[in-house]
């Protein structure tokens, strides 16, 4: 069976879990820092992630198999996340979301030089655009400067990796224009960066295609 890529997994985030009916009655919510868990009888509340899926797996293993085969790839997600953070000591996983977001900086930097631009932002820091949600892209943001510009504006570049192709990522950047002209020769900049990041290991892809992401 084809498993859900891991960077797919370590984009997403426990926020909640809702699984009902064939027997199953689950349901998690994040409030205030705290992982509250109800799942049949059992209704108890955590700090972690990892702690969340450390009782799954040990008193309700059942019901976070069922995660893996689930209608919604949200779920199928947590459940390869589940694998990872019970697989890995903490130092592992915060190694694997460091290469994570070393892929997303090669993106924005690969993006910004398409473009022509010269950040001035001395200090950059990725996160997801909607923390709430369990699902969302990721982004750099900066203050840049182009050739035709007269001074530095606000540029986002949002990335989001393939659920089941590690290696595939999504790319959008977010950016005045101040003419037709201008906004063309961008587009067509960034047409051409294909072959760019593919020296860097990385496939740009629609990974949102036959989903229901909304990134």
């Amino acid at each position: 069976m084809l498993k859900i890529a891991d960077n797919f997994a370590l984009a997403i985030r426990l926020n909640w879990a809702y699984m009902y009916g064939s027997g199953r009655s689950l349901r998690i919510d994040l409030r205030s820092g705290q992982y509250r868990v109800s799942v049949k009888t059992d209704e108890v509340s955590f700090k972690t992630e990892r702690e969340v899926f450390q009782f799954l797996r040990d008193c309700h293993p059942d019901e976070l198999d069922a995660m893996e085969t689930y209608p919604h790839l949200y779920y199928r997600g947590l459940h390869r996340r589940a694998e990872l953070l019970l697989s890995l000591s903490d130092s592992e996983f915060e190694e694997r979301m460091e290469a994570f977001k070393a892929t997303g900086r090669k993106l924005f930097d690969a993006a910004v030089e398409q473009l022509g631009l010269t950040v001035m932002t001395k200090k950059l820091s990725t996160r997801p655009t909607a923390v709430k949600r369990g699902i969302s892209a990721w982004y750099f943001r900066a203050n840049c400067l182009a050739a035709s510009w007269s001074e530095k504006q606000n540029v986002t570049v949002r990335y989001f990796p393939s659920p089941v192709v590690d290696g595939n990522w999504w790319l959008q950047v977010d950016m005045p224009t101040f003419s037709n002209e201008e906004l063309l020769e961008f587009q067509l900049r960034m047409k051409n960066i294909g072959p760019v990041v593919a020296e860097k290991g990385i496939t740009l892809d629609d990974v949102a295609m036959c989903t229901y992401l909304q990134l």
